[in-house]
Order: structure tokens, then C-alpha cells, then sequence
């Protein structure tokens, strides 16, 4: 009967112990929170609120609830979330600057028209 509860008490420990080292297996995400705001304030700088809103919005709500899951401690959910805020970011950036490129060749074109037809009435 000693034996039993001996063996009992093993596996309970043996239980307890597997569920903590679960818990803390998953480390806070603390480089990949910081890669995500890092990648939505290149977009910001790089034009996202103009060219790109909705994808930057996207991005700031999913670092917002990174870090909301940091505080519930559900690192798991906040490394996931990271990953998906970078990714929008870095499409949000990409779109801006596809976006300045598209408006600065069109800017071109359009002060290069502009400087043909002045060469067309001063031309005899």
C-alpha cells in the first residue's frame, strides 16, 4: 500500500512538473515583438499611412495584440502575432514605395509633356 501511494505521488510530481516546464518552454517573444514595431515604423516612415493604409493598420492592431498576449502571458499567441505584424508591415512598405515610385515616374512624364510642348511654341 506504501508502495502505491509512493508511486502516486511520483507521477503527480512527475505531472506537475511536466506542465510547469510546458509553460515556461515558451519563451517571451521579446525579438520578435521588436522586429514587428520596427518593420510597422519603417512603413510609416516609408509612407504606408498614404500608400498602404490598410495593410499598416493591420500590422499596428496585430503588434497591439502581440503585446496583449505578452501581458496574458500567452507567448505563443504573441510570437505568432509578431510574425503576422512584420509580414503586413513589410507589405505595407513595399506598396509605399511601390506607390512613391509610381507617383514620382508619373510626376516625370508629366514635367517631361510639359517641357515638350514649351519647346513646341518656341519652336519657328
Amino acid at each position: 500500500m506504501q508502495q502505491k501511494k509512493s508511486i502516486g505521488a511520483a507521477a503527480l510530481i512527475l505531472s506537475v512538473g511536466l506542465v510547469l516546464t510546458a509553460c515556461s518552454s515558451t519563451p517571451i517573444p521579446t525579438a520578435e515583438i521588436a522586429v514587428s514595431k520596427t518593420a510597422v515604423a519603417s512603413a510609416v516612415s516609408a509612407g504606408g499611412g498614404e500608400f498602404a493604409p490598410l495593410e499598416l493598420k493591420l500590422a499596428q492592431d496585430k503588434v497591439d495584440q502581440a503585446d496583449k498576449a505578452v501581458d496574458r502571458k500567452d507567448y505563443k499567441e504573441a510570437r505568432r502575432l509578431s510574425q503576422e505584424a512584420a509580414v503586413d508591415a513589410k507589405l505595407a512598405e513595399s506598396k509605399a514605395l511601390a506607390g512613391k515610385t509610381e507617383k514620382s515616374v508619373k510626376e516625370t512624364q508629366e514635367a517631361q509633356q510639359a517641357l515638350k510642348e514649351e519647346m513646341q511654341r518656341q519652336t519657328p
